[in-house]
């Protein structure tokens, strides 16, 4: 094959923005070289506009960059060079997924120069969707029922705090979930904006079950949400979003991953219980979470605050972090402040640090593998009729 050929073979096989990273793949390993002696390609000629000479870090060997691609160059494919490219291809729906954590202030310029901090740190590890904890641009307020705690809520339209992490994930091309709290009218909503990688706003979602317990007064600020469970279609795979108490309802991960999500987040603020000083909520949470994603074979992330916050009039309460991105199997594979992860297992007594955690996955191969369960071929629907009332009968 010329040059020209295998050009538009790299372009046929790409999917959508995914041609840079294609060329660094070939750039980074032993296929570069190979299919560069396979085409015969001189690395040393030149030509216009289109052709420049870049040397390969590993092989030592230069590179040109191949005219652009014409229709004609569609009818010949070599074996050798088809697998070469079909392995390509499937490498770039391999995705990093990243959770952060940290400690909230009474500033909230402070609390979103950290989220933003961080979001660059992970983007520069090479994470591609970066999850922020729940309302991280204030302390959890919900510890009391104030009226004046209203006033912290904006739209969700011209909201300068979705704006500016709008802008953020454009310039580093990540998708970037922001969670907000949201005024609509009469109604205010605990509330996730979605922004993709070019820093278009794809949608929110509004946090369904609302809590209301001691430390956890939600009920009093926020309405149910009214969006239902809503899945995005991203450049790096379908995001699901979940917030906080929405994670203890198995109904909410099933209704996501009905829908075809490949990713579930949840937003977080969850710590001790000021109602009970030895209640420790940190084993039973991680493993609601653990189980979505085994229930589901569904890649789980979830991003928790860290510090001790209080209210004018609450109770302290110290939020302990623990934020974790799950395997489809439910196994634990990154884990903020965690000393060691064994067997899968999270780390039963996390450090409660500021930093983030990463993790790679083939999205292709978690669909087979789900796929392979069977366990969405096996649903019954129409037995589950009881799973829409909420005594187990309608009356």
């Amino acid at each position: 094959l010329s040059p020209l050929e295998y050009h538009t073979l790299v372009a046929v096989h790409n999917v959508k923005y995914q041609r840079k990273r294609v060329h660094e793949h070939l750039r980074a390993n032993a296929y570069y070289d190979q299919l560069q002696l396979f085409l015969n390609i001189n690395p040393k000629r030149s030509c216009n506009c289109s052709t420049y000479n870049r040397k390969n870090p590993i092989s030592g060997t230069f590179r040109q960059r191949l005219p652009s691609h014409r229709p004609e160059h569609f009818h010949r494919v070599h074996p050798l060079l088809s697998h070469h490219l079909s392995r390509l291809s499937r490498m770039v729906r391999s995705v990093v997924l990243a959770a952060t954590q940290f400690a909230c202030s009474e500033d909230k310029q402070a609390n979103s120069d950290k989220a933003e901090q961080l979001v660059r740190q992970a983007a520069a590890a090479g994470a591609q969707i970066i999850l922020l904890q729940e309302l991280f641009e204030r302390q959890y307020w919900c510890q009391v029922q104030e009226k004046e705690y209203f006033s912290w809520a904006a739209p969700f339209a011209d909201n300068p705090l979705i704006a500016r992490f709008a802008k953020l994930a454009a310039e580093l091309g990540v998708v970037l979930p922001v969670p907000f709290f949201e005024r609509a009218n009469n109604a205010y909503f605990n509330s996730v904006a979605v922004v993709d990688a070019d820093g278009s706003i794809l949608g929110r979602y509004r946090k369904s079950h609302i809590p209301d317990g001691p430390g956890y007064q939600e009920k009093f600020y926020f309405n149910p949400g009214d969006t239902g469970f809503r899945v995005f279609d991203t450049k790096y795979g379908k995001v699901g979003i979940a917030i906080c108490w929405d994670q203890w309802f198995p109904e909410a991960a099933r209704a996501l991953a009905l829908q075809g999500a490949e990713v579930i987040l949840y937003p977080t603020a969850i710590g001790s219980e000021p109602q009970d000083a030895n209640a420790n909520s940190y084993p039973h949470w991680i493993r609601a979470q653990l189980g979505h994603a085994a229930a589901n074979l569904v890649p789980v992330v979830v991003s928790n605050r860290i510090g001790t916050e209080q209210l004018p009039g609450g109770s302290p309460t110290a939020y302990y972090g623990g934020s974790f991105i799950a395997g489809p199997q439910g196994q634990v594979l990154a884990q903020v402040g965690a000393s060691e992860l064994l067997h899968g297992n999270p780390d039963p007594h996390p450090r409660a640090v500021e930093g983030f955690v990463i993790a790679s996955l083939d999205l292709d191969q978690v669909a087979l593998e789900r796929a392979g369960w069977g366990i969405f071929r096996d649903r019954r629907p129409e037995l589950y009729g009881t799973l829409a009332t909420l005594a187990g009968a309608k009356p």
